[in-house]
């Protein structure tokens, strides 16, 4: 999980949501820029998203009924089929959760822990419960796929040292760390950024 720095709510959107007599409705400009707010990834997994395969999720559930149209309680989902099971949203459905991807104050990227031997996530309660049980993201499906992003980026590591005898120092660990923080030129994330992030910060203090 990757913490999201909300923004502003589109005028489009406020421009539907003040409208009289509206339901909810996943509108063009509202997925848009939740998609570019979160870089394109999952608010859960980090998964790739886009408009197309997408979900609107409610942060706090729609049965609270003051929150349906609130911008800072929504954020953009896989569509939860990555899992054996479902996960995210999907799985989620009318649940609330401890753990909050928007919160800075909480800050869920210091509260997960990666294992690199299968990329499984550990936390502290309740926090572990909501990523376990509620989301599914400790899923094998969806810990392989954070577990080959892992080795990926070890391996491009691994590479420098073997071709070019360039050492795991601190200066390439922090342009490798850097390059998982930053987006691309399209302003997308690398899915699954996050376990990459934790596993070097990991190594630049040992």
């Amino acid at each position: 999980m990757k913490l999201i720095n909300k923004g502003k709510e589109p005028r489009e959107w406020k421009q539907y949501r003040e409208t009289p007599g509206v339901i909810f409705s996943a509108e063009p400009e509202l997925k848009q820029s939740l998609l570019m707010e979160q870089g394109f990834i999952c608010c859960y997994c980090m998964c790739r998203i886009a408009f197309e395969n997408m979900r609107v999720e409610h942060y706090i559930p729609r049965l609270d009924k003051t929150k349906i149209f609130t911008y800072t309680n929504l954020l953009g989902a896989c569509e939860g089929t990555c899992a054996e099971d479902k996960n995210c949203d999907n799985k989620k459905g009318n649940m609330s959760i401890a753990i909050d991807p928007c919160s800075k104050v909480q800050n869920c990227e210091s509260i997960i822990n990666y294992h690199s031997k299968d990329a499984s996530i550990t936390c502290i309660e309740p926090y572990f419960t909501d990523i376990d049980k509620t989301l599914n993201l400790n899923d094998s499906r969806i810990k392989r796929n954070r577990k080959n992003v892992l080795d990926g980026a070890i391996e491009g590591l691994n590479y420098l040292h073997r071709a070019k005898q360039i050492k795991w120092t601190k200066p390439n660990i922090n342009a490798v760390i850097t390059k998982y923080c930053e987006r691309d030129v399209d302003g997308r994330f690398k899915e699954y950024c996050q376990i990459v992030v934790y596993y070097l910060n990991k190594k630049l203090l040992s």
